[in-house]
């Protein structure tokens, strides 16, 4: 049987934990996912100046994935990909690609892209994607991670 200090700390344990949870689900105020029209008003900074109508999704505390897309001329694309300080990525590289990104609902998703332009790095259980669906003049980008 519990003693009543051993059940508030018990209870205090898990209101501490919930509350982490949810200070780190926040992530800085922004959501974890959502839509934008232009690059200033979404939570990415990294986008280039030009992309519009921008949908992302942060993951969540026990998700390793980033995943954002957003439409953008071919040029900004290269431009953007250039302006890369991560790992160094391989590319380019033509033809089909599968992709997770956002659906119009918000949440990831997989899906087979054509006629693309890819640069991209993985090593083990870790990623970079940064893709360029030349059709849909759309740029998608995924990072996974441990």
């Amino acid at each position: 049987m519990m003693t009543r200090k051993r059940k508030l700390i018990v209870v205090l344990f898990v209101a501490g934990m919930a509350a982490l949870l949810l200070a780190y689900s926040l992530q800085d105020g922004h959501p974890q996912r959502g839509f934008a029209k232009t690059a200033t008003q979404s939570p990415l900074g990294d986008l280039p100046t030009a992309a519009t109508n921008i949908r992302w999704d942060f993951g969540g505390f026990l998700s390793p994935n980033l995943v954002y897309d957003f439409e953008v001329p071919e040029s900004a694309f290269y431009a953007w990909v250039d302006d890369w300080s991560g790992v160094e990525l391989n590319g380019p590289h033509f033809g089909p690609f599968y992709m997770l990104a956002v659906d119009p609902a918000g949440h990831p998703k997989y899906l087979e892209l054509e006629n693309t332009v890819s640069y991209t790095w993985s090593e083990t259980d870790q990623g970079v994607y940064m893709v360029y669906d030349r059709d849909k003049k759309r740029a998608y980008f995924h990072t996974h991670g441990r």
